[in-house]
């Protein structure tokens, strides 16, 4: 054993200064402050360094002998490693990164343990959702999660969900509401995924399951709007028209004296919620609207198709225009890139048309030629640019009829 040369009375009145204590220990006097340091070349690097050796006390002779003592054992130990070729200081970083590791682990688990799949869902949908999106638009995100999943499996712990419970719960959603269930995979996959860069979960239990999911479930059949034959919408907006409320309004016809109707019920908008809240009307009103009128058997979106296959079987207008007038964007992205065309003077020409003919009026050309169902309508400002870039109108009446050919053969 080394011969140590302070003593406990010599730690106690010691001034600011390193005291030696052999075999290179010393304590290093600090103001209040004792420390030992352990002074030794490392057999790693063969650098000089110091160790740390904790605290001494001063509070009494007894105290500052123990901890002496202490530091005599921990000194000791230091220099068996270096006799063994190992550097303690390593060691001690190697332990305290361990323990830190643990303890991270530890607080990883417990946080987990505490988050459901409902509290980081919707902690998620307020975070990066809501405020990306309309209220409108934002309140579904969560709401198709919450109504649709089992409260049950929403309210266990996020980092407990395995993928085969998560194929379980989903595959019943999606064979009973095919569409919103692939919309709550795709949302609980970005949920999940969030939850792995937050250091909750492991892996997302979405990825796996995405080709077994789409097994059991099978062939999603997607079908369109019903939508209502456009000969039987004259009819149906005369009865629209004598229909009571707000929501029989929204048509878009007739705009500026729909305004001046509406004009007055709230101060912010045009179509407000039935129940002054100063709300916008549901989505679900003009759906009830429909339902009152007798024709729940179709959809409010397939008026859309309603007005679609009137252009076109009518020839109304050019396919741009008429694609445009619905908000449609072009697919092909080199033809997008290039044709930035918004046909502003032909679709307000085709919707003046449009409001004529629901209104049962007869659709005329601009200088005021009746057109019959087999007649196609030409706008002049358009027609004399088409004829100088396309030729004669024959041999566009052909193109057309081809593209709608085409079209309807899924080309």
């Amino acid at each position: 054993m080394p011969r140590y040369l302070l003593t406990a009375k010599q730690i106690v009145a010691a001034r600011d200064r390193d005291l030696v204590d052999g075999e290179g220990l010393i304590v290093r006097v600090t103001g209040i402050s004792r420390t030992a340091v352990l002074r030794f070349a490392s057999p790693v690097s063969h650098k000089r360094r110091e160790l740390g050796l904790g605290l001494l006390s001063r509070d009494s002779l007894q105290a500052a002998g123990e901890t002496l003592v202490a530091a005599h054992v921990a000194a000791e130990d230091a220099r068996r490693l270096v006799r063994d070729g190992v550097d303690p200081i390593e060691v001690r970083d190697g332990k305290r990164a361990e323990a830190r590791a643990t303890e991270e682990a530890t607080s990883v688990a417990t946080k987990s343990a505490a988050t459901t799949l409902r509290r980081f869902a919707r902690n998620y949908h307020d975070e990066h959702v809501e405020p990306l999106r309309s209220t409108r638009h934002a309140q579904p995100w969560i709401n198709s999660i919450e109504r649709n999943v089992p409260g049950k499996f929403l309210d266990r712990p996020i980092d407990r969900i395995t993928p085969v419970e998560l194929l379980d719960t989903l595959v019943p959603i999606m064979r009973r509401v095919p569409e919103t269930g692939s919309r709550i995979y795709r949302r609980l996959s970005t949920v999940f995924d969030a939850a792995v860069i937050g250091g909750l979960v492991a892996a997302d239990p979405a990825g796996p399951i995405q080709r077994e999911l789409r097994r059991r479930v099978g062939q999603i059949e997607r079908t369109n709007y019903a939508a209502m034959d456009y000969r039987k919408l004259p009819a149906f907006i005369k009865r629209l028209r004598a229909a009571p409320g707000t929501a029989a309004r929204c048509l878009s016809d007739r705009t500026l004296e729909i305004l001046e109707i509406q004009c007055g019920q709230n101060d912010r908008r045009v179509f407000p919620s039935v129940t002054g809240s100063g709300k916008p009307m549901s989505n679900m009103s003009l759906a009830m609207t429909l339902r009152r009128l007798g024709q729940g058997q179709v959809t409010v979106h397939g008026f859309r198709a309603s007005f679609s296959t009137w252009a076109y079987e009518m020839n109304i207008a050019t396919p741009g225009a008429i694609e445009a007038s619905l908000a449609h964007r072009e697919r092909d992205r080199v033809t997008a890139a290039y044709n930035r065309a918004t046909f502003i003077a032909e679709r307000r020409a085709l919707m003046v048309v449009w409001g004529n003919f629901l209104e049962g009026r007869p659709v005329a050309r601009a200088d005021g030629t009746p057109v019959t169902d087999a007649a196609v309508i030409r706008f002049p400002a358009q027609e004399a640019a088409r004829t100088a870039q396309l030729g004669p109108p024959e041999a566009i009446d052909r193109g057309m009829v081809g593209g709608m050919a085409q079209l309807g053969a899924g080309k």
